[in-house]
């Protein structure tokens, strides 16, 4: 299933419908007016198909509030996250939907944090030198996510006890991110990129920049034409 979201006939909401399948999907959350979401963005799906996580932002807040919308039971969606910090970035749920990964600037910068989903708590830092688009492995013992150059870094994630042991971030690689040109490049990192079942990456890269090819221009190229 494909979750979106959606503006018509004068409602917003959020809709699913088959991969695949032509159509205007199944409604799963309307709200009437043409502000009362406010801007409404879709950050993940967890893996039992349960949650979908949504966050929502309007004029004068500081940072969008985090929704969980349920998709049994009541489905009445209930708020996750309210901060007083820059966190308008991508949210992941891992894959055993205990833990949220985020980033947040309470410390003057954004960086990678993981904590608690259900429920408030204690929240673990991932990133050591600044942090973006946080990504599950898929067996959730490591966390991969962008530093401020663009490096590609990785940290592992180990239960330990009612709480997590995070390791030292590594770089994997540095990727040539593709931004269009946006003057805060990281305004559109969080869809970049993505991390298969299998665990490879997929990134959307600028291409590298080839030598010009001389252009040759022909003149009185019909002469040869003619007998």
């Amino acid at each position: 299933m494909i979750a979106f979201f959606s503006n018509r006939d004068n409602s917003r909401g959020i809709y699913q419908r088959a991969f695949g399948i032509a159509g205007g999907g199944e409604p799963l959350l309307l709200k009437s007016g043409a502000t009362e979401l406010g801007r409404m963005r879709l950050s993940d799906w967890s893996q039992d198909g349960v949650y979908l996580l949504y966050s929502v932002s309007s004029a004068g807040m500081t940072s969008p509030a985090l929704w969980t919308l349920p998709l049994s039971g009541e489905k009445k969606p209930f708020r996750v996250l309210d901060s007083n910090f820059d966190e308008s970035g991508t949210f992941r749920i891992s894959p055993d939907g205990r833990w949220l990964a985020m980033s947040s600037s309470e410390t003057g910068r954004s960086e990678i944090y993981v904590q608690s989903f259900m429920k408030p708590g204690e929240r673990w830092p991932v990133s050591r030198s600044g942090g973006y688009a946080p990504r599950w492995r898929r067996d959730g013992k490591e966390l991969f996510f962008v530093e401020r150059d663009g490096a590609l870094m990785a940290a592992t994630v180990q239960p330990q006890g009612s709480g997590l042991e995070i390791g030292i971030p590594k770089p994997l690689f540095k990727a040539n991110f593709f931004l269009g040109g946006v003057t805060q490049p990281f305004v559109e990192l969080f869809e970049q990129y993505d991390v298969t079942s299998d665990g490879r990456f997929l990134v959307n890269a600028m291409a590298e920049q080839q030598a010009a090819v001389p252009i040759s221009v022909i003149l009185n190229w019909s002469a040869g034409l003619k007998k």
